[in-house]
């Protein structure tokens, strides 16, 4: 086993909000055509604190595009 970096150790210890950006408030398209996974997926998303929009297929995602902006879209 190699000798670990003191710093190393530190920074793995530190509480994951200060090693992880946070992403809340992000508004988030859900392009999903099965309905119980986009409701699932949707739940865990706003869970997170994310601002979702769900649509069913590519042709409703496009059009939310054209409609909205978006920092993340998820197919």
């Amino acid at each position: 086993i190699k000798p670990v970096d003191k710093s190393v150790i530190f920074e793995l210890a530190e509480p994951v909000e200060k090693r992880t950006p946070v992403l809340r408030n992000y508004k988030v398209l859900l392009v999903e055509d099965d309905a119980l996974s986009q409701r699932i997926a949707a739940t865990f998303l706003k869970r997170a604190s994310f601002d979702v929009d769900a649509v069913e297929n590519a042709e409703a995602g496009f059009k939310a595009v054209l409609d909205n902006a978006y920092d993340l879209i998820i197919t």
